[in-house]
C-alpha cells in the first residue's frame, strides 16, 4: 500500500487492515507538518513490532534520537535492492523471527 502524505500514511495505520503490514518505508522530510519519524512513531504505537525503514537525503544525524527501535536508515541516493535488503533484515530480527543482520539498524 502506498501514501502520497502523512495522513494517508496515519489512516492506514489505523484501518482495519493494518495488520496485514509486514512494513513501514518512510522518507524522513515529508514536506507537511508531519515527519517520517512522527509516522513511525504512530505506527509503533498501533503496530509494535512493525519493522521500518526511513530512507534520507539529509537527516541521517537525527536517527539516534528520532528514529524507534528495530528500524533502518538508508541515504540517498540507493538502490531499490537496498530497501528490499533492509526490510528483511529487520523483518528477521522481529522478535518472532531469528535475527539476522546487515542493514544499518537501531
Amino acid at each position: 500500500m502506498a501514501a502520497d502524505d502523512a495522513e494517508q500514511a496515519v489512516a492506514a495505520l489505523e484501518s482495519d487492515h493494518a495488520h496485514n503490514f509486514v512494513g513501514l518505508i518512510t522518507d524522513v522530510n515529508l514536506g507537511g507538518a508531519q515527519t517520517g519519524w512522527d509516522i513511525a512513531r504512530r505506527a509503533r504505537e498501533l503496530c509494535p513490532g512493525l519493522p521500518i525503514v526511513y530512507v534520507t537525503g539529509d537527516s541521517e544525524r537525527e536517527w539516534a534520537t528520532e528514529g524507534v527501535p528495530l528500524s533502518a536508515l538508508l541515504g540517498k541516493p540507493f538502490i531499490a535492492a537496498n530497501v528490499v535488503l533492509a526490510l528483511a533484515t529487520l523483518i528477521r530480527k522481529a522478535p518472532t523471527s531469528p535475527s539476522g543482520s546487515s542493514a544499518r539498524r537501531r
